[in-house]
């Protein structure tokens, strides 16, 4: 997945590119997450998504997806904000 890190005042957040580029489970969230940590400017530990980047199921809390995510990230100590007409 394409990623751009923007940095400003010293700190860095990553914007997922690919409008189309969805995460559809935990380990396509856990593989862009390392890649963001350990990306080659340096790391970063935020991250800025759209609500098209997450499939329905994300945001059906019973199925569990975004919990699962969600804690995934919170145990990194990586930031997330999800942006979207919600």
């Amino acid at each position: 997945m394409n990623y751009t890190i923007h940095e400003q005042d010293g700190s860095k957040v990553a914007v997922l590119d690919d409008p189309h580029a969805v995460i559809a489970d935990v380990q396509t969230a856990l593989d862009l997450m390392a890649g963001i940590g350990w990306d080659p400017s340096g790391p970063c530990h935020k991250l800025l998504l759209n609500q098209s980047n997450l499939p329905d199921a994300f945001f059906e809390l019973k199925t569990g997806l975004a919990g699962e995510i969600l804690q995934k990230y919170r145990t990194y100590h990586f930031k997330i904000a999800i942006v979207g007409d919600f």
